[in-house]
Formats: structure tokens, sequence, C-alpha cells
């Protein structure tokens, strides 16, 4: 996200600066200099525009584009099983990770979260909770025991029960000829946030 800014920044820069030079006719800085600063400018506008493209990553897109194919194909072409969401079971991990304090900076080559930590260790450090939660789902088809889990739910078991509570129902897409190939329809989740 950040690469994605700061290059849509510098090109709307570089570009505004090129037109304003172009157009300055010598005026604010005299002849052949002008040119040589809209070279620059330009050079910087389209570093910018690498930069912004270079944010949105061509594997993610080609990952998401890859597993949006999978889903279709699913729904179009797979047995749909009705999962009452309240047959579920419910694994959930949380856990909490150390990160570092979004104010870190160098004073003079001095790591200010080390003088932090030196003067209270909690201020150079910040705890996150990471909330992870799968839905397990047991199935009977032509005899066999089948088991689905979600993917991975970025919510508390309690957050998650609520919304089963008002969904009660949600789809599972499964591959008629490879069983391990699912898709489970998550969609209910993102209705009221």
């Amino acid at each position: 996200m950040g690469k994605r800014i700061i290059g849509i920044t510098l090109a709307v820069v570089g570009f505004l600066l090129f037109y304003i030079i172009a157009g300055n006719k010598g005026h604010f800085i005299p002849y052949p200099y002008p040119i040589v600063v809209q070279i620059l400018c330009n050079a910087i506008g389209i570093f910018g525009i690498y930069l912004a493209a270079k944010g949105y990553s061509y594997k993610d897109l080609k990952a998401r584009n890859k597993f949006n194919a999978f889903k279709k194909d699913l729904m179009e072409n797979g047995e749909m099983i009705s999962v009452d969401l309240s047959k579920c079971e419910i694994k959930e991990n949380n856990y909490s990770v150390e990160g570092d304090n979004d104010y870190e900076f160098q004073i003079g080559g001095i790591d200010t979260q080390l003088l932090d930590s030196i003067y209270d260790n909690d201020r150079a450090t910040k705890s996150v909770e990471i909330d992870q939660t799968r839905l397990i789902f047991s199935y009977i088809h032509n005899g066999i025991y089948e088991k689905y889990i979600s993917p991975i739910i970025p919510r508390t078991a309690d957050d998650l029960r609520i919304k089963i509570f008002l969904h009660k129902t949600t789809s599972l897409y499964v591959d008629k000829n490879d069983r391990k190939r699912y898709y489970f329809d998550m969609s209910f989740l993102k209705r009221e946030e």
C-alpha cells in the first residue's frame, strides 16, 4: 500500500512540475536549463508510475484470478452441499505477537527503540492479538466419512458463533471427481460488515 501512495505522489508531482516548467518560457529558469529540469521531472513521474504499478503485485493478482476461476468452476460444475452451520465444529487458535512500535527511528545512529526499552520495556514493543478460527464440517457421502475445513477466518469463536446464529446455513462446493478439491463459501461473513 505504501509503494502505491508514494508512487502516485511522485507521478503527480513529477508531471505537475513538468507542466509548470514547460509553461515557464524562461522566466524562472533561464534557457537551456528548463529542458534538463523537464527531463528530470518526467523521470520522476515515470518512476512514480513504476512504483505505483509495482505496489499492485502481479503475483497476487495472478493468484486471485486463479482462485476465482477455481471457485467459479466448482460453483458451476461441482456438487453443492447445503451446510447447517450449527452442526459445524469451531476450532479457535488465538495468539499474540510482539511487534515494534510504529514510532521507531534513528537519532545519530542510536535506535530510539533501544533507548525506550532501557527506560520502560513496555514502550519498546507492542503486543498484537491475532484471532483465527476455522469451521469443520463432517459429511457422509456414499457411506464414506468426509471432513471439510474452512479457510482461516480472522475472527474470535464468539464472533463467529454470532454470525452462525444469524445466518444458519452456507454452501460447500465439492469437485465430483476429486473430493479433496472444494470451496467453502464464507461470503455470509462479509454481508453485514
